[in-house]
């Protein structure tokens, strides 16, 4: 079994999410989001900061496939997307595609101090669509 190592700080609230494959795992900690890679001890994979955001959720989409064929050949979870929420009142769908590479596609805002989020059929393929 392999230790997982996520550091924390004093006063930041945290929440983690795996993709459905179970290859990534997603942290959130204050206004940052890191991606580790299970297949590979746990190393960092990705990172971002969205500054001012006070994250507190986070949630890889259930399934996401891309109509670009190259794309479907790789493994499911490689080429995916996650949304996370925040004190700050918005909701921040991002794209994360191996390697390293994760960006926000988009951010709107929903509602003040959001601590939670899920993920719906409809909204799965309604962005899955707009952005291939």
């Amino acid at each position: 079994m392999t230790d997982i190592a996520l550091t924390a700080q004093e006063g930041y609230g945290s929440a983690v999410s795996w993709t459905p494959d179970g290859h990534f795992l997603a942290r959130v900690a204050g206004d940052s989001i890191f991606i580790v890679d299970s297949r590979y001890a746990f190393a960092l994979s990705a990172h971002i900061q969205i500054p001012g955001s006070s994250l507190r959720e986070i949630a890889f989409c259930p399934k996401f496939e891309t109509s670009n064929p190259s794309a479907k050949e790789e493994e499911e979870g490689e080429s995916c997307l996650l949304a996370g929420v925040g004190l700050d009142g918005r909701l921040y769908l991002m794209r994360f595609e191996e390697p390293k590479h994760l960006t926000i596609v988009n951010a709107v805002m929903v509602e003040e101090n959001l601590w939670a989020l899920s993920w719906s059929a409809g909204m799965v393929e309604k962005f899955s669509n707009s952005l291939v």
